[in-house]
This record gives structure tokens, C-alpha cells and sequence, in this order.
């Protein structure tokens, strides 16, 4: 994936092995250096990998997704808002519904 290919409502973010964020694709000029979420920290500490529910440091309910690379201990997360998600499921329910 390109950076140029993330949906601008999502929040993509790398965080060093300590949870702070090093790189960041929205309001990098706030947020870089300064720790990600508590639950999310927690989260990149204690497991490699996963899939959560999460809130962002602007207050965006979303879905994180997120890796740690094991050589750096460094983690990639994405966050989809979850608005975006639902969204997206009800347009196929509705087009399930119309079809049957």
C-alpha cells in the first residue's frame, strides 16, 4: 500500500517501542512525539498483532488495526472511523434487502 492509496478518514500512525508516535498521516505536527492512546500502547506492547475497537487522540471512534515489526519492536496502525465502516456494512444489507 501507498500512502497515496489510505482513504483520508483513516489515521495511520507509527509508534517506537515505547508507544510513542513517530510518523503520522493526520495533524503529524501534533501528535509526533507524543505517546498514541493508552489502550492502543497496550496493545502494541503486550501483542504482535490484532484487530481493536479504539478511539483516536482527536476523539474518533474507529477500528485499529495494527502490526509490530519484531527486529525494531516498532508498530503500523491503521485506523478506520467506524462510522465509515458501518457505512459501508448498511449499504450491503440494503442492497442484500432489495435483491431478495
Amino acid at each position: 500500500m501507498q500512502v497515496d492509496e489510505i482513504a483520508p478518514a483513516h489515521v495511520v500512525s507509527v509508534v517506537d517501542r515505547r508507544g510513542t508516535i513517530i510518523a503520522r498521516n493526520r495533524s503529524p505536527e501534533r501528535f509526533v512525539g507524543r505517546p498514541a492512546t493508552v489502550d492502543m500502547v497496550a496493545a502494541v506492547l503486550t501483542t504482535k498483532q490484532g484487530i481493536k475497537p479504539s478511539v483516536t487522540l482527536e476523539g474518533i471512534p474507529v477500528v485499529t488495526a495494527f502490526n509490530r515489526a519484531g527486529a525494531s519492536g516498532w508498530s503500523a496502525l491503521v485506523g478506520a472511523p467506524t462510522t465509515e465502516l458501518y457505512a459501508s456494512a448498511r449499504g450491503l444489507l440494503w442492497l442484500g434487502l432489495a435483491l431478495s
